[in-house]
């Protein structure tokens, strides 16, 4: 098993930043924000951003491994 390296070296890392944490972030205040027939919405605004991040992660180890 390689090791990961969890700082800003990383591009995997600086993407989950970039892409990810924001919109994690955009979630949690929407949520305290709407009322509670709209809370099912920021439930499912990361979903489409982590599992593109997740494809992307797996197409660029894929293209480095070749």
């Amino acid at each position: 098993m390689e090791s990961f390296d969890f700082s800003f070296n990383n591009k995997y890392v600086r993407m989950w930043f970039i892409w990810v944490l924001p919109i994690l972030i955009l979630s949690v205040i929407l949520f305290l924000l709407l009322p509670v027939n709209y809370q099912w919405i920021p439930m499912y605004l990361p979903v489409p951003v982590v599992i593109i991040f997740f494809c992307w992660y797996q197409l660029d180890k894929y293209k480095n491994r070749n």
